[in-house]
């Protein structure tokens, strides 16, 4: 299937939406520059720095950015179902973290995502996933003293 003509349509409400979300960022920063340290740190300068970002994109995506024509290709079965797993582990993730706690949650969804994406084996995903929550739970909660959810077996 042929998408020239949309691919531009496409850009355009792309950019409007990617400009509005950096609209909104941008009075979330002007909200909370009066609580500001100084000039160039506080919580209004992530907002900030991504709403502007966003502004400029998203009117390069409007006025300047002529997508070429391209096919569109469906993807085939097997990524269908990588994707479709994906965002039913992250939904469960967002659910695991809360009631089980960070690092079972983090464990579970990091496993999750190994065995969907990857199609790595049991072993190995067990092993990449108790990685990915050791390297985590040192840097968030360790080293940047960051309170996470404990869950129900306060771990």
């Amino acid at each position: 299937m042929k998408a020239g003509a949309a691919g531009m349509k496409q850009d355009r409400i792309g950019g409007v939406v990617s400009i509005a979300v950096g609209a909104g960022s941008l009075v979330e920063a002007a909200i909370l520059y009066p609580f500001r340290l100084n000039s160039t740190s506080g919580d209004f300068v992530m907002p900030g720095v991504v709403g502007a970002l966003l502004v400029v994109m998203g009117l390069l995506l409007v006025f300047v950015v002529k997508t070429p024509p391209f096919e569109i290709e469906r993807p085939d079965r097997k990524a269908g179902i990588q994707m479709l797993g994906t965002i039913v582990i992250l939904f469960a993730y967002w659910w695991a973290i809360s009631e089980l706690g960070y690092v079972i949650g983090t464990v579970l969804a990091s496993f999750g995502l190994f065995k969907v994406v990857s199609g790595y084996g049991w072993i190995r995903a067990a092993v990449y996933a108790g990685i990915i929550t050791l390297v985590l739970y040192v840097v968030l909660i360790q080293l940047l003293n960051i309170a996470l959810p404990t869950g129900i077996f306060n771990v």
